[in-house]
């Protein structure tokens, strides 16, 4: 099979989007012996007008069937973004790098356009949650902590509101990102505490903005895209701001590259985007020092790549490609996150080193240069209430 992008559908698509015909909400179905065969008209035989619907071909397939056309976005006239979310995860698991990205540019059109049009809904975006607000909310809750932010040093403390005051969001949260990350934090940072966190502001209807506090080495792979995803989700919800200060690399930044907004101080890092695995032999070190370790083992790949014995060829092969398939993951969430293509990731988001925080922002890995004082003063101004200030810490 040789799919590749159909440049009619995308053309197709983009039309829809630049006239307004998207449905942002609803689940996307495709029943190609209903749906598909009314695209075919009467007749069954209207290729054209079925082929403009779907985003990528089958170049071994013949184009008068229906094999030959692949990846269905749209129907009745209308562009469901649901079905270019599914599009790009399917894509993404079948490593169809140019789907996958003409899949997310159409998604960033669509959330482009959405975004234009907060300025005229009469402040529709910042009021009380919606049924839709509170879904992405149980989709990233993971704890039953009423803590909105940050640590003992700096809470949040919920503004008192004056009697006729108008009920808006109008307050921060800002949720630290910080150390190395463990699912749990048993021995660092918590990526369920964070997430835990991160979903009671997205439910809080008094927060109108979220920001990250990011200064992290990275962690584990375990529980990194959960929260990324958490992330993400928070940000279809509320403006989601990352800022790094000092550092943001591997697992951090696959977290924070999900954010609208990544912001770096000026000696920032972010990168070492990738996967590692590391094998330590001790095996000569014991028999130099008399010690004989016998391993008895059920099935054979038992304990396979422990140190008490040389790391034979298939572990090796195994273990790469599981670090292989983690950074492929890595570099879907970044590409998807960052709103670049895979090949960009790949080839100019540092290879696997750290990037200097002016040079991220060249090469699209950071937003700007700035500081949490200055994003902070720039969310407290668009959130606060007329007479008092959004933000009180201790």
């Amino acid at each position: 099979m040789a799919v590749k992008v159909n440049g009619a559908g995308r053309a197709y698509a983009r039309s829809l989007v630049a006239a307004g015909k998207v449905d942002k909400t609803s689940a996307w179905s495709w029943d190609d012996a209903k749906d598909g065969n009314a695209l075919l008209g009467p007749d069954r035989d209207n290729w054209d007008n079925y082929g403009r619907h779907h985003l990528a071909v089958d170049s071994g397939e013949n184009d008068k069937t229906k094999g030959h056309w692949k990846y269905p976005f749209a129907k009745g006239g209308v562009l469901y973004r649901s079905a270019l979310v599914a599009i790009r995860d399917r894509a993404a698991q079948q490593g169809v790098d140019d789907v996958f990205d003409a899949a997310g540019a159409l998604l960033h059109e669509i959330d482009a356009a959405k975004d234009d049009d907060k300025g005229g809904d009469g402040g529709k975006g910042s009021r009380l949650l919606t049924p839709r607000d509170q879904l992405f909310a149980q989709l990233i809750l993971a704890g039953e902590s009423r803590i909105l932010a940050i640590d003992d040093a700096r809470a949040l403390h919920q503004a008192r509101e004056d009697a006729n005051a108008v009920r808006a969001p109008t307050q921060v949260a800002v949720v630290p990102l910080m150390g190395a990350l463990f699912p749990r934090g048993r021995y660092g940072g918590s990526m369920e505490a964070f997430r835990g966190a991160l979903a009671q502001a997205v439910a809080n209807p008094d927060v109108g903005a979220i920001v990250l506090d990011v200064d992290s080495p990275g962690g584990t792979y375990a529980g990194t895209p959960e929260t990324a995803a958490a992330v993400r989700a928070a940000a279809q919800v509320k403006p989601v701001t990352a800022v790094v200060d000092s550092l943001c690399a591997s697992a951090a930044y696959y977290i924070a590259s999900q954010a609208a907004q990544l912001v770096v101080t000026p000696s920032a890092e972010v990168g070492s985007i990738g996967t590692l695995a590391i094998h330590a032999d001790f095996s000569q070190a014991y028999e130099r020092e008399g010690i004989a370790v016998t391993i008895i083992r059920d099935p054979p790949f038992k304990a396979e790549g422990n140190p008490f014995e040389p790391l034979s060829d298939e572990a090796r092969a195994h273990l790469q490609g599981d670090v292989s398939g983690a950074t492929a993951d890595f570099h879907r969430a970044v590409a998807q996150g960052r709103r670049v293509s895979l090949t960009k990731v790949r080839e100019d988001f540092g290879k696997g080193r750290t990037v200097g925080a002016h040079r991220a922002v060249e090469l699209g890995m950071a937003d700007r240069v700035g500081s949490m004082s200055d994003v902070l003063a720039a969310a407290r101004t668009r959130h606060a209430y007329r007479r008092r200030s959004s933000l009180a810490f201790r």
